[in-house]
């Protein structure tokens, strides 16, 4: 009943129909599929990458500027969530 009422449904369902009788179509479409879906994953984890990066790159900025204020290391620590050999090597 939905696919008389939507163009793009009726579309969609003469493509599902035309993939499911021929293997080689139903083939490529599945390669395609888990192509795109490969491409999604790795943009996703990019960008939880390029988000743990710069996070850690603002604590060590902030851990910089506590460390040239003065502030004892443990703050520093407390704050940042960074290790000790990481706060003396800046």
């Amino acid at each position: 009943m939905l696919v008389h009422n939507s163009q793009e449904i009726a579309e969609a369902y003469e493509k599902l129909e035309i993939l499911s009788h021929d293997p080689k179509k139903r083939a490529l479409y599945e390669a395609r599929k888990r192509e795109l879906m490969d491409i999604d994953n790795g943009m996703y984890v990019n960008r939880l990458e390029g988000m743990a990066e710069g996070e850690i790159e603002a604590k060590l900025e902030m851990a910089r500027e506590m460390k040239s204020d003065g502030e004892p290391l443990e703050k520093i620590m407390k704050y940042t969530h960074l290790t000790k050999d990481q706060v003396d090597a800046l």
